[in-house]
């Protein structure tokens, strides 16, 4: 069986990994869940009289009774959607993609991580004795240090969404066949199923640069590019969603205002320019995000920088303050990457003709650095942004107005400065200073 899936699965082979410190623990926990075929159980972190953490743990080997017993799982999970969150060494290919179309159709996210039931011991940390049959077990889950190997991969395919946590190592190899014909084959089936979940065939490009025996990484960037992963968790993030219980204070307090194509790279904007995929791609995960703020300034004709005003988004209101002004709410828009124009009904790019300028640092964190031409409404500008390269966001952008051409701050080049921190607080709107 394992030199057969060892054949089946020559093309991908992906993993998301943060090596444990202790190799005797991990030698040990890895052997179980290398051996021990993967079964599908519902936990949750907390008490869930108010708010929880819930999701679908999915870890062991991928066998071919696989698939009829996440069948047989998500009948009972119903309607619930909880997102699957899978440690796995892999196991039979032609199960995983049964599982991934499953996860599909069920309109489920998937994500690395690794569950910690409650009492379980270091060594065997999701051991069977604490699985809850038919409820809920208890638990913790994490994102780092989880792994999802050669055929798990393809399930994990399936989420519409799929996460992986920042600085995951993300590795493609290529394992050889025998038959030159079972190779084609799978090619065409790999092929199929990529396109239907919208993995991109760059994929094979990038397994082409791997031996057999070796491992190609691949970059945070190439992984959201290519559709291997369309989320990247920040150190912050943990999988799992927020379930309000009977005793929540109120509903709002368990969701954030998070549109889906933040983090989807399926989602695209018809019209949007190609070259600014990656820039797209983390102009959506950063203004259309929970909370965050921003700092504007403009640079003065003999380069000094000066700050003109601050804005706080939290939820679904933004804040704006204009140096020594009142705070001022207003309703916080949905913000696509093409907008439509009138009165000529035609949609156009926010940002196009995009060029990587390469690798610099902002404040400590390592980013990359993009040029591009920024439009909106009747303005516009050459614009700079540079974007995280742990987690897809903005950093900073700089927009150079053409002369007599001003942005309505009256400023013709424009620096914003973003400070993604989700705990960014309402402002006091009585405040005067």
């Amino acid at each position: 069986m394992k030199s057969r899936n060892r054949i089946l699965s020559f093309l991908f082979v992906a993993g998301l990994v943060l090596f444990a410190n202790d190799s005797a623990q991990a030698g040990t926990s890895d052997h179980l869940l290398a051996t021990r075929p993967m079964d599908f159980v519902l936990v949750q972190s907390g008490n869930c009289q108010e708010t929880c953490i819930q999701w679908v743990s999915a870890e062991g080997n991928i066998t071919a009774d696989t698939p009829k017993l996440f069948r047989t799982f998500l009948k009972k999970l119903g309607s619930r959607k909880l997102p699957i969150v899978f440690q796995s060494y892999g196991g039979n290919v032609d199960a995983a993609l049964s599982i991934g179309r499953m996860i599909r159709t069920a309109g489920l996210e998937t994500t690395v991580g690794r569950t910690q039931l409650k009492d379980c011991p270091m060594l065997d940390p999701r051991c069977q004795e604490q699985i809850v049959k038919d409820g809920w077990s208890a638990g913790e889950v994490r994102a780092g240090g989880a792994y999802c190997f050669s055929a798990c991969p393809f399930a994990l395919a399936g989420g519409k969404v799929r996460s992986a946590a920042v600085g995951a190592a993300v590795g493609v190899h290529q394992i050889t066949s025998v038959s030159a014909k079972t190779n084609a084959a799978m090619g065409r089936k790999l092929s199929k199923y990529f396109d239907e979940m919208g993995v991109s065939r760059e994929v094979f490009a990038m397994m082409a640069l791997a031996t057999p025996k070796g491992m190609y990484r691949i970059q945070t960037p190439e992984a959201l590019r290519s559709g291997v992963i369309t989320k990247v968790l920040s150190y912050e993030d943990e999988p799992g969603y927020v379930s309000c219980g009977p005793n929540a204070k109120s509903a709002l307090l368990c969701r954030e205002f998070e549109d889906p194509r933040s983090h989807e790279s399926e989602s695209r904007d018809v019209g949007e320019d190609p070259s600014c995929d990656l820039v797209n791609r983390a102009y959506m995960r950063t203004v259309n995000s929970g909370r965050y703020k921003v700092h504007f300034s403009h640079i003065e004709a003999d380069g000094n920088e000066v700050f003109d005003m601050e804005t706080r988004f939290v939820d679904r209101s933004y804040y704006t303050r204009r140096n020594n002004e009142p705070w001022v709410r207003k309703s916080r828009p949905l913000l696509l990457t093409v907008r439509w124009e009138a009165p000529a009904a035609r949609k156009r790019p926010v940002v196009q003709g995009c060029v990587r300028m390469g690798d610099e640092t902002v404040d400590g964190i390592a980013a990359m650095r993009f040029k591009g031409e920024w439009q909106r409404s009747t303005f516009s500008a050459s614009t700079e942004v540079w974007i995280s390269k742990d987690n897809i966001t903005y950093l900073k952008a700089i927009r150079r107005f053409p002369e007599n051409s001003f942005y309505p701050s009256g400023n013709q080049i424009v620096v914003e400065k973003y400070d993604l921190d989700r705990n960014v607080l309402v402002p006091d709107l009585s405040e005067h200073p």
